[in-house]
């Protein structure tokens, strides 16, 4: 097996354990398998600007979403309190949109349904939430 890259998706109002916890759980991991086994987390947002996180954490991406095309072996999405609520960004619902591995934390869960209420193919259910190629995640919607 060769390194693992793993991204995770952050935004303005980002729930901080949201990105922690993958992250310290991954670092954790790595301690258990080879190194040429290791993963390698990024966090990949709109920009590399500061953002805070809802509990006013500041966190800044390592690259961008338009950086992080490709090469990313497994793809979370932080979620907010706020998200259910918020406008979705475009960068990153395509970006999303054009990856072919996802998974969500529970609030990032609640953002793709809302995302999917809003699609225009909302008729649609969704009901599971695995990592898997092309996840029900409403998100790969065409």
């Amino acid at each position: 097996m060769a390194i693992q890259k793993v991204a995770i998706a952050i935004h303005e109002g980002v729930q901080a354990l949201d990105v922690a916890g993958p992250v310290d759980v991954f670092a954790e991991a790595n301690g258990y398998i080879a190194a040429e086994d290791r993963y390698e987390t990024v966090l990949v947002g709109a920009n590399l600007s500061p953002l805070r996180a809802s509990n006013r954490m500041q966190l800044i991406a390592d690259q961008t979403f338009e950086e992080a095309s490709g090469g990313l072996d497994i793809l979370l999405v932080a979620g907010g309190p706020l998200l259910p609520e918020a406008e979705p960004d475009p960068a990153m619902t395509d970006w999303l949109r054009a990856a072919p591995w996802r998974a969500s934390t529970s609030a990032g869960r609640r953002r793709c349904a809302t995302l999917h209420q809003r699609s225009p193919s909302s008729a649609r259910s969704s009901k599971t939430w695995p990592v898997r190629r092309r996840s029900r995640c409403p998100l790969s919607w065409k």
